[in-house]
């Protein structure tokens, strides 16, 4: 599993992609699921692919990470 940090600016507009997942599967399914590590109510993951999304507006004074 690997790990991704992201920087996002606070005001970034809600229903903005700011990143996308690729793998590779090398079995014969070449099914890839994708996943947050953790809680978040401020992004959403597409689960197939891999697309996530702010879903809440990011406020640097009440929480400076993500």
């Amino acid at each position: 599993m690997s790990l991704l940090r992201l920087v996002v600016p606070e005001d970034v507009a809600i229903g903005t992609v700011i990143a996308t997942m690729r793998a590779a599967d090398g079995d014969e399914s070449q099914e890839v699921f994708y996943r947050l590590r953790g809680e978040s109510k401020e992004f959403a993951l597409n689960a197939t692919s891999g697309e996530v999304t702010v879903v809440l507006g990011l406020d640097r004074e009440a929480k400076d990470s993500y």
